[in-house]
């Protein structure tokens, strides 16, 4: 089964390039991080087969919505908080 999730494998980079606190919310999964001023992140979602990712930008919020099958990973500073299925 795992070889099947790399059919589909796409990263983004996020740079918060505000004053403050940046949040990100991966969705369906309700999973919130917050990147800190200046800080990057790497955004990878994994699937079956490809997808649509949806990317919504607010004032200090990011929300990325999955798609039914992906899994999400967020990694921040070289640490990774592990995938989102």
């Amino acid at each position: 089964m795992a070889s099947e999730l790399q059919a589909f494998v796409k990263s983004i980079v996020l740079r918060n390039s505000l004053e403050g606190d940046l949040s990100v919310v991966l969705e369906p999964w309700a999973e919130r991080h917050v990147l800190g001023r200046g800080r990057r992140a790497r955004v990878t979602v994994k699937g079956a087969a490809p997808g649509e990712l949806e990317i919504v930008v607010e004032d200090q919020l990011v929300t990325i919505y999955g798609f039914a099958g992906s899994i999400v990973d967020f990694e921040r500073m070289g640490e990774s908080t592990g995938p989102s299925a």
